[in-house]
């Protein structure tokens, strides 16, 4: 099943982009997620990863245009759901492990962590979940728990990296528009003051190294 994403709420070849990008830089690694929309009241999900709607057998429509907490149910622990609300609108990560519910009623531990896109300076929070019920059941069970500290640290970090990656990617889609109209800017005050001198070439060559630092 392919990504899904809200046409409405931005550039469709933006979207497409971006899952092209999160699998270059991730592959499989990638973690289930999703994307809100800080710019719309409630902030709706606007994209949903293909492992996302999997995890939950999820259709688009399920997600699109819902809350996050379209995948808690009545088991899920209202004190974690009003923490992870709460870093929504945040500028800090959060991470809670609760209990969640597939479309087919299914119920399961699931692992979020999620970081806010204000620190990227975009409009979008990235919430990453992934089964842990495994790690629960390992846990009430004869399980070393170091192993299962090793895993839950693995797991933990692979939700780190999806988030930070997609941000990142999100960061960059957005920044050559911003690069465009400095270099708009810099060719306008040039025609304007009708000619190539040495401070047009300098401020030339600060946009060129400006775009050089964004990209390393």
């Amino acid at each position: 099943m392919p990504a899904a994403y809200d046409e409405s709420s931005g550039c469709p070849v933006g979207w497409e982009q971006l899952s092209e990008n999160v699998y270059l830089e991730l592959g499989m690694d990638a973690s289930a997620f999703v994307l809100l929309d800080m710019n719309v009241t409630g902030c709706p999900i606007v994209y949903a990863s293909s492992s996302m709607l999997d995890l939950f057998g999820f259709d688009a429509e399920d997600m699109l245009g819902q809350s996050w907490m379209c995948i808690c149910g009545e088991e899920t622990d209202v004190d974690d759901m009003r923490a992870l609300e709460s870093a929504v609108y945040s500028t800090e990560e959060c991470s809670r492990c609760l209990i969640c519910t597939a479309k087919t009623g299914e119920v399961f531990w699931n692992h979020i962590h999620m970081e806010p896109g204000s620190r990227y300076d975009v409009q979008y929070t990235c919430l990453s979940c992934h089964d842990a019920t495994h790690l629960v059941e390992a846990r009430e069970g004869t399980q070393s728990l170091v192993g299962i500290a090793e895993e839950a640290s693995r797991i933990q970090s692979i939700q780190m990296s999806t988030v930070k990656t997609v941000l990142s990617i999100l960061q960059a889609l957005e920044s050559p528009s911003e690069q465009q109209q400095q270099q708009d800017n810099a060719i306008n005050d040039r025609d304007r003051d009708g000619g190539g001198n040495g401070e047009q070439v300098t401020r030339a060559m600060a946009l060129v190294k400006a775009a050089l630092t964004n990209n390393s």
